[in-house]
């Protein structure tokens, strides 16, 4: 497993550019890109990472990045659809 990380972190940093590329194209904005990007890899992707070597590591680091900015997209909205509840009712919250 540890070959298997430290595969992945390579690939990582040989492929940072085309991956933050994809991000930015994906989402329109550098900030959320980089987010994303340094929570595919930072936060979960080691630990998530498949037994072994991925067949394509750098596909792999995508997918997990592009989730990641899905899930911070969602939580955002999420966020904001509360906000506007609780401001519509006067600010008292659920």
């Amino acid at each position: 497993m540890q070959d298997a990380g430290a595969s992945v972190e390579a690939v990582f940093r040989r492929e940072h550019g085309r991956i933050i590329a994809s991000l930015i194209r994906l989402c329109g904005s550098f900030d959320r890109a980089e987010g994303g990007d340094a929570g595919g890899l930072g936060g979960g992707a080691r630990a998530l990472a498949p037994p072994g070597i991925p067949g394509n590591p750098a596909a792999w680091i995508m997918t997990a990045a592009h989730r990641k900015l899905i899930d911070m997209a969602r939580r955002e909205r999420t966020r904001s659809e509360n906000a506007a509840f609780g401001a519509g009712r006067g600010g008292r919250g659920l």
